[in-house]
């Protein structure tokens, strides 16, 4: 959906203006809402693989008693790790951590980060929009490129002698401490509320709602509503794009205190078929002008 600012002006004009104020707070809120979700269940997966997966299991599946052999496996397990944690975005890099420190090689855990556009919640989507085909194409495309990614971090970064030697990544912090950290987070917390209110406010709440949703349900889903559905896949685009525009008009006349503009339908003409090529009143007049010509 549009989010650009239409009014005049340089780059600060526009950003302090109320146009702009509002445009970010969209942009903030909507960012927030598609990645929360994964964040949060990518926490409770790390904290739960991190309780209860030991130590040696990781040992032995990412083979860290062969050096060479776990180079070569990393990059080709970490993808295959990805696509069954059902977590994408950045809601993976904490289980990242905890990968990295089972064991898992340099290559293998870059390669486990550039996985997250084949979990299956996404190759469900891929099916809805482009059909099966085209799904599994994109699956072995996206899962060769992302080895091939690890092997060359992996190589490239060894052969410089960039990768890290210990294996202590933190997923989060034990307590709370009082530093610059958490000055900048109260700072940041009180610009987020600020953008949220101004987000409410503006009567953009309805926004959140075409998030997240199937295609069987004509809502909107992240940058797909200009693309064209698969012949297989269930029609959903047809009304899709009319339901955005008609929700950014009832934003903007909220916004400006005045009244939608009335949608129009086109109807067909009374007495009218479509498909056919005259009235439905046709056959009747015809009739009329034969009876004239017999009495004559």
């Amino acid at each position: 959906m549009d989010m650009s600012i239409s009014s005049g002006g340089g780059f600060w004009q526009r950003l302090i203006s109320r146009d702009g104020y509002t445009s970010v707070s969209n942009i903030f809120v909507m960012e927030w809402a598609a990645v929360l979700r994964d964040i949060v269940i990518g926490l409770l997966i790390a904290g739960a693989v991190a309780a209860w997966v030991p130590d040696t299991f990781w040992r032995q599946l990412f083979l860290t008693g062969h050096p060479l052999a776990a180079q070569l496996w990393g990059p080709l397990i970490g993808p295959v790790i990805s696509l069954l944690s059902f977590v994408c975005s950045i809601g993976n890099a904490p289980l990242a951590a905890v990968l990295w420190n089972g064991g898992i090689s340099f290559g293998g855990v870059v390669a486990f980060i550039f996985a997250d556009l084949i979990i299956i919640p996404i190759l469900v989507i891929y099916r809805k929009y482009y059909g099966t085909k085209m799904m599994l194409a994109l699956l072995g495309i996206f899962y060769a490129t992302m080895v091939a990614g690890g092997y060359i971090i992996e190589f490239t970064f060894g052969g410089l002698g960039l990768v890290p030697a210990d294996r202590t990544a933190k997923v989060t912090d034990t307590g709370i401490t009082w530093n610059y950290t958490t000055i900048l987070n109260i700072i940041f917390l009180l610009l987020a509320a600020a953008l949220v209110i101004r987000f409410f406010r503006s009567g953009s709440a309805p926004m959140l709602k075409m998030m997240g949703g199937s295609p069987d349900g004509q809502q909107y889903t992240r940058n797909h509503s200009e693309v064209p559905p698969h012949r297989d896949a269930q029609p959903a685009q047809q009304s899709l794009q009319a339901q955005i525009s008609d929700h950014q008009n009832k934003i903007a006349c909220h916004q400006w205190g005045m009244a939608p503009a009335p949608t129009v339908r086109s109807r067909p003409r009374r007495g009218w078929r479509w498909g056919s090529s005259r009235p439905r009143g046709a056959t009747s007049t015809t009739r009329s002008r034969a009876r004239v010509r017999r009495s004559s």
